[in-house]
């Protein structure tokens, strides 16, 4: 009987001492990095959420959200879509590309890229560029600070075909 409880707390020790090892070998024991405890985590993310503004003349578009996946959000000339990062995030510029729009090749057309920090509809746009079918991105020199949503525009006269979007810096606000 001795032996039969000893192997089951045996068992029990080895099982916890490797979740620990596991868990400290991923640097995510309760969702704090051990590097560096006081920098916010930063990842690249793909924009998840549709906007309930900021969205004219558009065909199915939620298909922009999430990774890409060759289903289109279509814009038409002169309209937008606009795309939340995510509650709680924000994404802001590190010196490189930030922003990566995914889109066919054998479809380009002519659009703008703006951003803002603001969870209201009034917040004024800021533009970061423009482009010609797929692209990066980079917010500086237009735009410094960390931004919630961003915007994309049809300046063509061809439908806009947009994959995804992503943001490259992205951290818990």
């Amino acid at each position: 009987m001795e032996a039969i409880m000893f192997k089951n707390a045996s068992i029990a020790v080895t099982i916890c001492a490797v979740s620990l090892l596991v868990l400290a070998g991923c640097g995510q024991m309760r969702g704090t990095s051990h590097t560096n405890d006081t920098a916010p985590r930063q990842f690249p993310s793909y924009f998840k959420q549709l906007t309930t503004f900021g969205n004219y003349d558009v065909s199915n578009p939620r298909l922009a959200e999430g990774p890409k996946d060759d289903q289109f959000t279509i814009v038409d000339t002169h309209g937008s879509v606009t795309l939340d990062i995510g509650q709680g995030l924000s994404f802001y510029s590190t010196g490189g590309p930030d922003i990566t729009v995914y889109m066919p090749n054998d479809r380009p057309a002519n659009y703008t890229v703006h951003v803002r920090h603001a969870r209201h509809e009034e917040a004024n746009w800021t533009e970061i560029g423009r482009g010609r079918g797929p692209g990066d991105f980079d917010l500086d020199p237009y735009y410094s600070g960390a931004a919630d949503f961003l915007q994309i525009r049809n300046e063509g006269t061809e439908p806009l075909y947009i994959d995804a979007v992503r943001a490259l810096n992205v951290r818990h606000d």
